[in-house]
């Protein structure tokens, strides 16, 4: 059976000389004894003896129920021991999974505003050498169905005419 010792350390406390921590060690010390052995009857006799049979059976039907509840506390603490092992890995694993997705949305993003980047550019190109000709419109109709419409851009303004615009008089 494993034998547990539990530390508490509160740092308020921290005892700086010697002679304080054996102060504190011999205080302790004493505090124990009377934790076990303050409700013993030192008298001697038949009251005595009865006194220390009762006490005795009450230590060890406390030790009993200590050992016991010490059990229950080595099981219980094994089982957060394998959970906690389970949610670690799994932890990982989810961290592992989520830079993945991450790095794969970036790569989609970048390859997206590549592919946009390059029809922008080739719509460019078309609508630049077709000198504002005919564009496809595509709507979608009631029924769900796309209809395509052709369109004429408006053709550029013409050039006035040499000599400025008609109706006026150049003063010469």
């Amino acid at each position: 059976m494993k034998s547990f010792r539990l530390h508490f350390f509160f740092p308020e406390k921290v005892i700086k000389t010697e002679a304080q921590k054996k102060k504190k060690r011999k205080r302790m010390e004493e505090e124990e004894d009377d934790l076990l052995y303050g409700d013993i009857v030192t008298s001697q006799g038949e009251d005595g003896a009865e006194t220390l049979r009762v006490t005795k059976t009450r230590l060890e039907k406390s030790e009993r129920s200590n050992l016991a509840r010490i059990r229950e506390l080595e099981t219980r603490l094994e089982s957060l021991e394998k959970e906690n092992a389970r949610l670690t890995k799994e932890n990982r694993i989810l961290a592992t999974n989520m830079s993945s997705l991450y790095d794969t949305a970036k790569m989609e993003l970048k390859r997206k505003d590549e592919m946009l980047r390059e029809e922008r550019v080739k719509n460019f190109k078309f609508e630049s050498s077709d000198g504002g000709g005919e564009r496809n419109h595509f709507k979608k109709g009631k029924g769900g169905e796309t209809t395509t419409t052709t369109r004429r851009s408006n053709p550029p303004p013409p050039k006035p005419p040499p000599g400025g615009p008609p109706g006026k008089k150049r003063n010469s």
